[in-house]
């Protein structure tokens, strides 16, 4: 099985590939440059992974909360990828992302992003 995995929501591009036994993943901070950057930052992961889009079995994308702009050039992304190959797509929110990846396994976890403003996700 290969899954290819982002997140969008925040600041940074969050980037996964599982495959062969083996997990590759990438964290890069993007700004302003996301929709720019995504397609040639997703190409040169599955490069470096000896990959192509075509191998792919399972596509992911994060669902937030967080920026509503990075959310969609995510979304749309990964469903572009999927659709073309007729792959399917895993949404996963966020935070149970940043929660399953916590060191504190069997705790309590509360997971919280800044929502600016004064506020926050949780």
């Amino acid at each position: 099985m290969k899954i290819l995995g982002i997140d969008t929501t925040t600041k940074f591009l969050c980037l996964g590939i599982y495959a062969n036994n083996s997990f590759y993943e990438c964290k890069l901070e993007m700004g302003r440059n996301l929709s720019a950057l995504l397609t040639i930052t997703i190409q040169r992961a599955l490069d470096a992974a000896g990959l192509k889009a075509a191998d792919i079995d399972y596509f992911a994308c994060g669902l937030g909360p967080g920026s509503f702009t990075g959310m969609r050039v995510g979304l749309a992304t990964i469903k572009g990828l999927s659709i073309v190959r007729n792959k399917p797509v895993i949404a996963i929110p966020t935070l149970d992302i940043l929660a399953k990846n916590a060191p504190l396994k069997g705790s309590l976890i509360v997971t919280a992003l800044d929502a600016r403003r004064g506020l926050i996700y949780c």
